[in-house]
């Protein structure tokens, strides 16, 4: 005869013969299930019996591992030198030779940024470390170009141990 019972996923198997007994200790929680069924001479299952036994309290469901940690880059901001911030409107009014400092930042669930970098129209610029003084702010200064008008900016910042963050 042989015996196997479900214990949290796991199936535990006990050869028996006719008459032979044994024994489950008492769970600490939940409930212990013991099937027993005997196999033909094909090998085949004939009726199966079972017996279980609850402990005298459930046990406590898992909880779920916590989430792990997440950072995002957050909007990008236009400065001109003196630390004033440029509007979408100004952008266009800027001339050539006009410095603007392009910033960013991010938000992290754990964790810190340590650099980030610019795509201005389209153009990669080098990484940037230097921050707005009293912020967690990394910016690029940028010098405007001869007939430029319009602008496009992306930036990425950089966590720590989890990379880029767009």
């Amino acid at each position: 005869m042989s015996q196997g019972c479900q214990d949290n996923g796991e199936v535990l198997t006990y050869n028996a013969s006719v008459g032979q007994t044994f024994s489950a200790s008492d769970p600490s929680c939940g409930t212990v299930q013991v099937d027993v069924g005997c196999k033909s001479t094909g090998n085949t299952w004939g009726g199966v019996a079972y017996a279980s036994k609850a402990a005298a309290t459930a046990c406590e469901p898992t909880s779920p591992p916590p989430p792990g940690a997440t950072a995002q880059c957050l909007n990008v901001k236009a400065y001109d030198t003196e630390w004033n911030q440029i509007t979408a409107a100004v952008l266009p009014t800027l001339k050539a030779g006009d410095k603007v400092r392009f910033a960013v930042a991010g938000t992290a669930t754990s964790g810190n940024f340590d650099k980030a970098k610019f795509k201005i129209n389209g153009t990669e610029r080098a990484e940037v470390s230097v921050k707005k003084p009293g912020t967690e702010e990394f910016y690029d200064e940028y010098t405007i170009p001869e007939g430029v008008t319009t602008f496009s900016i992306n930036a990425q910042i950089h966590h720590s141990s989890l990379g880029w963050s767009n």
